[in-house]
């Protein structure tokens, strides 16, 4: 990834848990923990922003921006960890048939395939090497 992405990784995720902390303290609402709730929305847009679209961004980013409404919505006591846990595996089976169907690239890290610069085999052996070079010729 490159250094111009990635440098905004540490900034957005301070500043989210700075706000968090001070909703937290000025008691916006008193009964949510606000850092989990906003860090897994910032997360999710991040995972968006920095890691492309792509067959897991896909899944990954819409999930934990889930995920946070989730959270809010079960401190809030609108959803049961017993409603909350069942509806988490379906949005994210959703995301996966989504990421399946759509024409988006597999990400890069999938498609890499092992750099075969070298020529020679891993061990050298004896019968490997060039005519001259043999301990015993």
């Amino acid at each position: 990834m490159p250094q111009r992405k990635t440098s905004i990784l540490y900034p957005s995720l301070v500043t989210t848990i700075g706000v968090g902390w001070l909703l937290t303290v000025l008691e916006v609402d008193s009964q949510i923990f606000w850092i989990p709730v906003l860090c897994m929305a910032v997360g999710g847009i991040l995972v968006l922003l920095v890691g492309g679209i792509d067959k897991g961004t896909i899944v990954v980013g819409p999930l934990l921006m889930a995920l946070s409404g989730f959270a809010y919505a079960r401190q809030c006591g609108a959803l049961t960890v017993e409603l909350m846990l069942p509806l988490i595996v379906i949005v994210a089976g959703v995301l996966m048939f989504i990421a399946y169907f759509l024409p988006v690239p597999f990400p890069d890290w999938l498609n890499s395939t092992p750099n075969q610069t070298s020529e020679r085999p891993k061990r050298l052996r004896i019968e490997d090497l060039p005519k001259g070079d043999h301990p015993n010729s």
